[in-house]
């Protein structure tokens, strides 16, 4: 199709521009970074370039916990991605979003009972 003739023509007109000789730094620098874009499995310092990577495109490498979901809490904290999903807490957090839901249940049914009539 004409996109693929316009990019391989496109290639061929770069590559006769580059220069010949075994000392053009611009072309070494080049093939240098392109050779180290690539991520080669089993590559110890894979992990660091990926990093960089994500850092540079703005996303999160941070672990995440992806197991049930955990009882909401009242500051929205998300559990550790080593969490084992078991909630060992007293459940305070239960009194206290329970109260909280009730409460503003309560306020609502006010207001409803106080503008019934209108």
């Amino acid at each position: 199709d004409a996109e693929r003739a316009r990019r391989l023509r496109d290639e061929a007109d770069r590559i006769a521009r580059e220069g010949f000789a075994e000392g053009d730094a611009r072309a070494a620098a080049e093939v240098d970074g392109k050779l180290r874009e690539v991520v080669r499995e089993g590559d110890p310092m894979a992990i660091h370039e990926l990093g960089r990577r994500a850092k540079k495109s703005g996303k999160s490498m941070k672990l995440v916990y992806r197991g049930p979901a955990p009882m909401p809490n009242r500051y929205g904290i998300t559990p550790g991605y080593r969490w084992d999903g078991v909630d060992r807490g007293n459940r305070f957090e239960d009194k206290v979003l329970g109260m909280a839901a009730a409460a503003a249940h309560k306020k609502e049914k006010a207001y409803k009972w106080g503008a019934a009539d209108m």
